[in-house]
């Protein structure tokens, strides 16, 4: 929730400052800050991902924040429905994904 915040935050401080610059006469591009939004959310979606024991984990988390950033933008750059949509999909794909995640675990005992 919290980098979805962020990203939104980020998004309308960028449209704001860019009405701003041109009401002053400058221009201002704020898909820049969608650059920078991107780059940074796989920065820790990077840090996300652990790699230990002969295992690579993390990359559910991984990919929630990069779609809790992209919410987070599209609310942000006031795209409310894509960002309801897309929390709504992203829901139930996590969803989906424990689901099977967890079927057959219960048939190997080595699987805890």
């Amino acid at each position: 929730m919290l980098v979805s915040l962020g990203a939104a935050a980020f998004a309308i401080l960028a449209v704001e400052m860019s009405t701003d610059m041109s009401a002053m006469g400058l221009s201002g591009d704020p898909t820049r800050a969608i650059q920078g939004i991107a780059g940074g959310i796989g920065f820790l979606g990077a840090g996300a991902i652990i790699q230990g024991d002969n295992r690579l984990g993390g990359m559910a988390t991984a990919a929630s924040l990069w779609v809790s950033g992209a919410v987070g933008l599209a609310a942000g750059m006031g795209y409310v429905a894509l960002a309801f949509a897309s929390a709504v999909l992203a829901a139930a794909v996590l969803l989906i994904s424990k689901f099977l995640e967890n079927r057959g675990s219960e048939d190997r005992p080595d699987q805890g």
